[in-house]
């Protein structure tokens, strides 16, 4: 986890978002101000591998997910800021 945040720390990402933990679980979002379960993604590192679920809004059961390798982290949090649109090209 940690070489995922160094990584996200020192990309093009790292004016843009936004985080805060809980416990071992990192949430992303697009402001400073967030609720945990609102337009957030939620990165968690389990059996050598990283959990990524986007929740939308807790009222609505949009959320999905996506698994990948510890190698693969980074790129996958590049293919869900590019899902997301959070950023322009």
């Amino acid at each position: 986890m940690v070489r995922l945040v160094e990584e996200i720390a020192a990309s093009r990402y790292v004016h843009g978002v936004y985080a805060t933990t809980s416990m071992a679980t990192l949430y992303i979002a697009q402001t400073p101000e967030f609720e945990m379960h609102q337009n957030t993604i939620r990165i968690d590192f389990e059996q050598e591998r990283f959990i990524f679920t986007y929740s939308e809004s807790p009222y609505i059961n949009k959320t999905w997910k996506k698994e990948c390798g510890r190698d693969e982290g980074f790129s996958t949090f590049e293919h869900m800021m590019s899902r997301l649109k959070w950023f322009l090209n």
